[in-house]
């Protein structure tokens, strides 16, 4: 009886314990959207890098009253992809805040998220698949961030 409890009260702790995470990656979130969206900033440019162990990629994103508007690659990557296919990939803020809104942490073994102290947006989301195994990390990194 005494070990059936145990057990029990074990499961749950390990449920909670396993929630803890993802409820912390959501708390952060929401408060760093929130400072993000009484910035109230409508136009913008930020520089979103993609670091990992693939032909990394980078570039500058144009925000319009709040709408995605240019995406400009870096030279080293222009014959990399087609435009339209590195406009789909490029996250505005607001973009960058789903992701991390809608990325299911319980498929991978590490989601990290820094946020700019000042405006709230992400600065950098971390993302390592399986620890121990070489080469599956990526970091999306936003940087250069200048309101117009």
């Amino acid at each position: 009886m005494f070990i059936r409890s145990l057990i029990s009260i074990l499961t749950v702790f390990l449920i909670l314990s396993c929630d803890s995470d993802d409820a912390s990656v959501q708390n952060a979130l929401e408060l760093n959207r929130q400072k993000w969206q009484r910035q109230d900033i409508k136009n913008y440019s930020i520089q979103e890098k993609h670091l990992c162990f693939c032909a990394g990629l980078e570039w500058q994103i144009f925000v319009q009253d709040g709408v995605k508007d240019t995406v400009i690659v870096s030279a080293p990557y222009v014959d990399y992809q087609p435009y339209a296919d590195t406009f789909e990939k490029a996250r505005s803020i607001e973009e960058a805040f789903e992701f991390i809104q809608n990325f299911d942490t319980n498929n991978v073994d590490s989601f990290e998220v820094t946020y700019n102290s000042k405006y709230g947006y992400p600065t950098e989301i971390s993302i390592d698949s399986k620890k121990g195994v070489a080469d599956d990390e990526i970091t999306f990194a936003y940087s250069n961030f200048s309101p117009n």
